[in-house]
């Protein structure tokens, strides 16, 4: 093969390589999910839990509010970014709810780059009820289960607390 065409061929396949490398880490850097629904347990009358997420009960009075919104922090008009509120939220109030997301990219999504970003860790217990082992392949969809409890000691007023659920390449802005 005459050293000409050989190096064409080298350069052709370098080409190749290159460019599903770059689409491969676009993938990975950008835009990959969506959050597409909720559900909670809360619509209604209060739930409240112990400390350790157990004795799980459900009140006759309806005073907090879990308020779960959206953003779209990477400006491709999908919703990215789930923001949960409780407001009026009292020690030992206990919610849990389950996002929707899809898996809009071309690579599987590791469980381990859900981020909860608790924005009151001093008066919110938060847990992922999914194993960081698991994956969303693309074009797949998935519930994520999330349970938290406001902390402190009873009779301490009501107030309001935060959380942010994204995946680790999609910073919230």
């Amino acid at each position: 093969m005459k050293p000409k065409i050989l190096f064409i061929l080298v350069m052709v396949a370098l080409l190749a390589l290159g460019l599903t490398g770059a689409a491969w880490a676009a993938a990975a850097n950008g835009q990959n999910w969506m959050i597409c629904s909720n559900m909670q347990q809360d619509t209604g009358n209060d739930w409240v839990c112990d400390e350790n997420f157990e004795n799980i009960q459900q009140l006759a009075t309806n005073t907090a509010q879990t308020i779960i919104s959206y953003q779209d922090n990477n400006g491709d008009g999908k919703n990215d970014t789930a923001i949960v509120t409780v407001e009026k939220g009292f020690p030992s109030y206990y919610n849990s709810l389950s996002l929707t997301v899809k898996n809009i990219g071309n690579i599987p999504i590791s469980m381990s780059e859900v981020v909860i970003e608790n924005l009151n860790p001093e008066n919110l217990e938060i847990r992922i009820l999914e194993s960081p082992q698991g994956t969303i392949n693309p074009g797949k969809r998935k519930s994520i289960g999330i349970e938290f409890r406001v902390s402190g000691a009873p009779g301490e007023a009501n107030g309001s607390y935060s959380f942010m659920v994204y995946l680790n390449q999609i910073m919230p802005g």
